[in-house]
């Protein structure tokens, strides 16, 4: 729980700050014109603001999203530390963003960051026992890269997720009830 307070605190503190002075989302958006012109922090600062407050209704999309990322990095923190967890929420805010920079232009979200992880706990339960939780996980993965076919920016991340998860998990052992 530690590892998603930390990751998620400041991305709604900063989407508030945003939706109260929209420079701070227009300084921390993924930005192509800006990263050419060496923004490099455009890569990973749309972490840090939920872009869907700025639609109708978005208040509500934009906690889910943090609740979802939330839930998933305690669950990934608990089983198998905070230290992957958080290598594998980089990563997967690194490649969303930098796919984000040509499919989707000027938004942001930590979104991707989750879908790095939950890559990483998606590779790690096919090797689960019962066999509802590995179709649920191949669905994950089957997700990953139906959505980097139709250009979502949500599933090149899933899938560096599940690459580096292979790597990053294979010495943490399934949980007894899941083997």
């Amino acid at each position: 729980m530690r590892l998603a307070s930390i990751a998620v605190l400041p991305t709604l503190v900063l989407t508030l700050a945003a939706w109260f002075y929209p420079a701070v989302f227009s300084s921390l958006r993924r930005d192509p014109d800006a990263l050419v012109h060496g923004e490099v922090w455009r890569l990973l600062s749309p972490v840090l603001v939920q872009a869907d407050v700025f639609e109708h209704d978005g208040w509500w999309r934009a906690l889910a999203v943090l609740a979802l990322v939330a839930a998933i990095l305690s669950f990934a923190e608990r089983k198998y530390g905070a230290r992957r967890s958080l290598i594998l929420y980089g990563v997967g805010a690194l490649v969303g963003h930098g796919v984000g920079e040509l499919w989707q232009p000027y938004g942001s979200g930590c979104s991707v960051a989750g879908c790095g992880v939950l890559g990483g706990v998606a590779v790690w339960l096919l090797s689960a026992r019962p066999l509802q939780v590995r179709v649920g996980a191949a669905l994950v993965i089957a997700a990953a890269i139906a959505g980097t076919w139709f250009e979502d920016i949500h599933g090149p991340p899933l899938l560096a997720g599940a690459v580096l998860g292979r790597w990053l998990l294979r010495s943490v052992p399934l949980p007894q009830r899941l083997r």
